[in-house]
């Protein structure tokens, strides 16, 4: 296919006639010369439309170079994506790939710790992996052996689904729970001992998922709103055009405070120099949720806040684990 064709008819065409993949041609098209499909959608409309009316369909790019780009539906990632046939991940039956570190262990375990990807340090590569960021990768070691770890990949939209419904797949987020609760069960932990940790993106599906199961949680600067990223970073999300059912503002909106409480651990992680202080700040000191703000200088903009507070939260991590007090009020830390 050619990428002046109209990308929103023929993804619908393509879903309806069960195509499979996808190649675009762009050899010779204005301003994609070195750059990723995916980073050229910033700057060229036409290209943002195909991605998002492609992303909408179910399909994702795998590869790409300066004259093509190929893209594969969702239900075929489990013919090409190495990190699955390579035995790296595993999918459940409702299709949402993951890995699990724990069950060889056969002492019963106290925890299950639940890792969500954040998006990586090139956030528009073509790679299948960015659906996949193995973020916090000592946390097993950090929590004892006995504890099981369990990675939950971010399948979805041009760079994540951000763990929420997708117009692709409306039940993402229930597909999602379904497996965390099936590995609890298994684990024979109760969901309050389910901590899902996360940071940016990873952390906006740890404060949904959380929240909707009565799990513990440490969620580091989650974003839970659009406007700053498609107002002032140029969509970089992929966030406008159709590929989610509702802005992040109106999913987290509805979240009113009555959920359990008892037995849980539930902390979120922020910096005043993130330019997601106000909406997290706000939204977690509304539900009663404590805040810790890291105060280190180091930290310029958003993506500094997990890099700087990783040390914060596998020393959260640990202490859950091992039964000490962690702060039950807001805070600033260092």
């Amino acid at each position: 296919m050619d990428i002046s064709e109209n990308a929103e008819e023929l993804a619908r065409e393509f879903a309806e006639d069960g195509v499979k993949y996808v190649h675009l041609n762009h050899e010779g098209a204005r301003s994609l010369s070195g750059r990723s499909l995916i980073g050229s959608g910033l700057a060229r409309s036409d290209v943002r439309q195909w991605l998002v009316s492609m992303a909408s369909a179910g399909y994702y790019t795998y590869k790409s170079d300066d004259g093509s780009s190929r893209l594969c539906h969702e239900d075929r990632l489990r013919s090409i994506w190495q990190a699955y046939t390579k035995g790296l991940l595993e999918v459940s039956s409702a299709g949402v790939f993951y890995s699990l570190a724990g069950p060889e262990v056969t002492e019963k375990p106290d925890y299950v710790y639940v890792i969500l990807s954040a998006m990586g340090n090139d956030i528009f590569t073509h790679s299948l992996n960015r659906f996949y960021v193995q973020n916090y990768q000592h946390i097993g070691s950090a929590v004892g052996r006995n504890n099981w770890v369990l990675r939950v990949a971010d399948v979805g939209g041009v760079l994540g689904s951000f763990y929420l419904p997708t117009s692709f797949n409306p039940e993402n987020a229930n597909r999602i729970q379904a497996l965390l609760i099936k590995v609890a069960d298994r684990a024979g932990v109760d969901r309050r001992k389910v901590v899902i940790v996360g940071s940016s993106k990873g952390a906006t599906g740890a404060a949904y998922h959380a929240l909707h199961l009565g799990s513990s949680m440490v969620a580091v600067d989650p974003i839970l709103e659009d406007t700053y990223y498609e107002e002032k970073q140029k969509d970089c999300h992929f966030t406008r055009g159709g590929i989610f059912l509702e802005a992040k503002e109106h999913v987290f909106e509805k979240f009113d405070g009555s959920f359990e409480r008892d037995g849980t651990v539930r902390l979120a992680i922020t910096s005043r120099n993130s330019p997601q202080f106000n909406p997290v700040s706000s939204f977690f000191e509304r539900l009663r949720i404590p805040v810790l703000i890291c105060n280190d200088k180091t930290i310029k903009d958003h993506p500094d806040v997990a890099k700087v507070t990783h040390r914060i939260v596998m020393s959260i991590a640990t202490s859950i684990m091992a039964g000490l007090p962690l702060p039950s009020q807001s805070q600033i830390v260092r």
